[in-house]
């Protein structure tokens, strides 16, 4: 074990937490075992914000997009027959609103506080901007234009910082986050400057099998049985699986993707479930209360990856004719078409019950397309 101790302090970025306060089993059963490790977990203030604001605005998008379909719907229907349409796009502050008693009913089940905005003075904030200081840094729009960018990470990385400085000597404390800007040199120098030390994990997975590492033998080998058990029985129902799957996506989650789009899919498969991890039975459960053991009835969350293959009739995207041509005057051209296999990974969400002490009636509840 790379480690001698259990991560005392767990702080996270917005992107892990990508559509919080939903989520996938993946960060459910890593928030659970952190938890049940001991380690405190934290969302900065400005994190929670940050995800307010994009579930607010992915709900307004939404019902852009609805709006735009009731258009075309009653302009199809106009003199023939009334469509059924219904639905009023709720006020920003009602969106708000729920989204803050959804996200904290799970904060209180997790034991998840927050972390509140840093208190660093804005002077010392505007010499890191001007001067470039990591997490700000300068990025190009075009040939004539540059843009300093960096605010939010900046108050986000201040705010663990300022809260770190409470934390005894030799705790382990981790940020959990893919920004790369958190793992250069400068702003690891940054931190180092502060006399703190904390670890980056760039994923929930990589939170998930830390805290694993730190459970004992005999509930890692237990656990470990459970994961390879459930692995093989995804992997020979994969087929009535990939009806579930495919079910739940949108079509906009199929095939898509920056250069091509799929016009016509005629075939979706799985062809490996892996990366399989699963919650931990109730704490009366496990050692050292009782052996490690699942209850008759119990439902189980399970998280894996899903590796899925599709045949599709797939446009393909000249870059020419989406930017234009070195010139002023843009490129025209027919679109290509041909036909593809497309291999893509998706998390998936699954839930299980106890029967006869081993996991069945596995169902597929939640399916998103793997982020970074």
């Amino acid at each position: 074990m790379a480690n001698t101790s259990p991560l005392k302090r767990v702080y996270f970025d917005s992107n892990p937490l990508h559509n919080w306060p939903n989520g996938t089993n993946e960060l459910w059963n890593a928030l659970s075992a952190a938890r049940w490790l001991g380690s405190e977990l934290y969302f900065p203030e400005t994190v929670e914000d940050e995800l307010q604001a994009q579930f607010i605005r992915g709900v307004q998008n939404a019902y852009d997009g609805i709006d735009g379909q009731v258009k075309v719907l009653r302009k199809l229907c106009r003199n023939i027959i009334e469509p059924d349409v219904s639905g009023k796009e709720p006020a920003p502050d009602v969106l708000a609103g729920a989204f803050r008693e959804r996200s904290n009913e799970l904060k209180e089940h997790f034991k998840i506080g927050t972390v509140p905005l840093t208190k660093a003075p804005l002077s010392t904030v505007l010499t890191m901007a001007i001067e470039r200081l990591a997490p700000f840094e300068e990025i190009r729009l075009d040939d004539k234009h540059r843009a300093v960018v960096g605010l939010q990470d900046t108050a986000i990385l201040l705010s663990i910082l300022g809260h770190m400085k409470s934390a005894a000597p030799g705790e382990r404390c981790a940020f959990v986050t893919n920004d790369g800007v958190f793992s250069k040199t400068e702003t690891r120098d940054l931190i180092e400057s502060q006399g703190v030390k904390i670890e980056i994990f760039k994923s929930i997975r990589a939170l998930w099998e830390d805290s694993f590492n730190h459970f004992w033998p005999e509930i890692r080998e237990k656990w470990h049985e459970e994961e390879k058990y459930i692995e093989s029985e995804l992997n020979q129902r994969n087929d009535d699986l990939a009806k579930e799957i495919v079910a739940l996506l949108n079509t906009s989650d199929l095939g898509e993707q920056l250069w091509i789009a799929a016009k016509v899919k005629k075939g979706f498969s799985v062809r490996e479930f892996n990366m399989v991890s699963i919650e931990l039975p109730d704490s009366a459960q496990r050692p050292p209360h009782a052996p490690y053991h699942r209850v008759e009835g119990e439902k189980v969350k399970i998280s894996a990856r899903a590796t899925v293959e599709m045949e599709a009739i797939i446009e393909k995207v000249n870059w020419l004719t989406v930017f234009g041509g070195l010139g002023s005057e843009r490129i025209q051209e027919p679109p290509q078409f041909e036909q593809k296999i497309l291999s893509e990974t998706f998390n998936v969400s699954l839930l299980g019950e106890v029967v006869e002490g081993a996991i069945k009636k596995i169902e597929v509840t939640g399916v998103e397309r793997s982020r970074p």
